[in-house]
This record gives structure tokens, sequence and C-alpha cells, in this order.
């Protein structure tokens, strides 16, 4: 998929401190191979009462999906549940690294307002205390947290220099955020790839491989061109990702599109596209 999306990206640097990049939704013959978000009521029932001898899952990248959402609906409230399955990942995958598993409890003690506990536990120089040169998402994430000062004392220097790492490393979310200090007027230094390739290749990294997960990362893209902040903004472009998306059978996608065109705010209204993605 990367190759042919790369035929479609025509880079050029625009001038109000955006990139101007047409990077297009690749061609595809497929059906659906998203999994579907359940709603929130599903969601709930979903995992309520559930004890790690019993999941009704065992993907656990669909799990922390289903558990990012869960946190933001009530962060108290499925505290425990989400922490006990958490902790229980190695035993549903034996491959599960020791630096995700800190991640995890990092993550999910910020998003509940524990920092206290965060402190006490040391989660943060223990991840720094890790060899994170093959695992780009956590480096990125440990920039962060020595950049800010999060469970760790502040370091902008290291922080950078993980950033850095990341980046090089081929993470999306590490090269998407050089480029925004690198337009920004505070670049990073040593951090010599031009904007309209990074961008090229953090939008490559999101498609990556067709797996059920897919639709997540690119509906990063369409928000992207929604929103304007590091691309230039276009919301027909966004539009067609959110289809692409949609076609590959995410709902939400579906409805964003239907959403475009039932405003007509952004782009002309065409009734054939919106009844078409609204019954989606």
């Amino acid at each position: 998929i990367l190759a042919t999306i790369l035929l479609f990206a025509l880079p050029a640097v625009a001038a109000a401190q955006t990139i101007d990049l047409v990077f297009e939704p690749p061609e595809l013959e497929t059906g659906p191979v998203c999994e579907p978000r359940p709603s929130d009521e599903a969601l709930d029932a979903k995992w309520d009462g559930v004890t790690p001898d019993a999941l009704p899952e065992t993907d656990t990248a669909i799990i922390k999906r289903d558990f990012r959402r869960l946190i933001e609906l009530d962060p108290q409230g499925w505290f425990d549940t989400v922490n006990r399955v958490q902790a229980d990942f190695r035993t549903i995958d034996p491959q599960y690294s020791e630096a995700n598993l800190l991640i995890d409890r990092i993550e999910l003690l910020l998003a509940a307002g524990r920092v206290q506990e965060l402190q006490q536990e040391r989660l943060v120089e223990r991840l720094a205390a890790l060899d994170l040169r093959q695992t780009p998402r956590a480096q990125h994430l440990l920039a962060g947290y020595l950049m800010r000062g999060v469970g760790i004392e502040r370091d902008v220097a290291r922080g950078e220099e993980l950033l850095l790492q990341a980046g090089f490393g081929g993470n999306a979310d590490a090269i998407l955020q050089l480029v925004e200090r690198e337009i920004q007027g505070t670049p990073v230094e040593g951090w010599d790839v031009p904007p309209e390739l990074g961008v090229t290749m953090a939008f490559g990294g999101l498609v990556g491989k067709l797996d059920p997960l897919i639709c997540d990362r690119v509906n990063r893209i369409a928000r992207e061109y929604m929103n304007g902040d590091i691309v230039t903004r276009d919301p027909a472009l966004a539009e067609r990702w959110y289809r692409f998306s949609a076609d590959l059978g995410d709902a939400l996608s579906a409805w964003r599109v239907a959403e475009i065109h039932l405003r007509a705010e952004d782009l002309p209204k065409d009734n054939e596209v919106l009844v078409h993605y609204l019954t989606a």
C-alpha cells in the first residue's frame, strides 16, 4: 500500500506555515477489513464484570482501543478492570514487551489523574532505564514525558534526542511532531528531513498494512487534512480519506462523510454520496 500511496504524493511547501501536500488514499478492491468500534453501551456491556481469565477479546491492540474509550468515559469507574487486564497482557501475548506494560500503566495512571502513584512507582524512570532502540513508539512517549517533566525530572535535551530517534525510526507521531516544530520555527537540531517528505513518511506509516486497525490510523490523516495544523487544510481530501476508511468498514468514518455532505459547509452537497454513507 505504501508504494502505491507514494505515487500520489505531490509535495510543495505552502506560504501559510503548513505543508501543501496532496496525499491521496490508495485505490483498493477489498471489502470491510476494519474491526468495528462498538457503541459506548455495547462497550460497557462487553467489559462489565470481566476478569483476566475470561476475556471477550484476545487481540491486545483491540483491547487497548476499547480501554482508551472506557477510560475516556469513566476513568475511575473502569480503572480497576483496565488495570487488572493490562497487567495480564503477557498471558494473552507472551511477546508483549516490558516497555509496553510500563507504558500501559503510565498512560492509565495519567488518564485517571493518579500522578502521585505514577511518581511513587517510578514508572517513567523504569521506562527510561530500558533499551528502547528498537521501539520508536516508546521512544516518542518517553520523549514527551522528559520534555514535560511527567513522572521524571524534566530533561528537554534528552527528550529531543529521543524524539529524533523515534522520528528516524519511523514513528508517525514523532515525525509529525518534528515537522510541526519545524514549520513553527522551533526545529529540533539534527532533524534534516524536508517537511513534505517527513509528512509523506508519516502518512505512509499510518497507512501501513491492511489490518483490522487500519481505519483508526488513516482517520488521523483525514483529521490532519480537516484541521489544517500541519498540512494545508483540504476538506475535499479529508472527505476522500474518510470515504476510504468507510469503504473498509468503519461506521464512524461513514458518518463523517455523511455529516460533511449534510452540512455542506466545506463541500457542495452530493445527495447520492450522503445517502450511500448514511446507509453504511
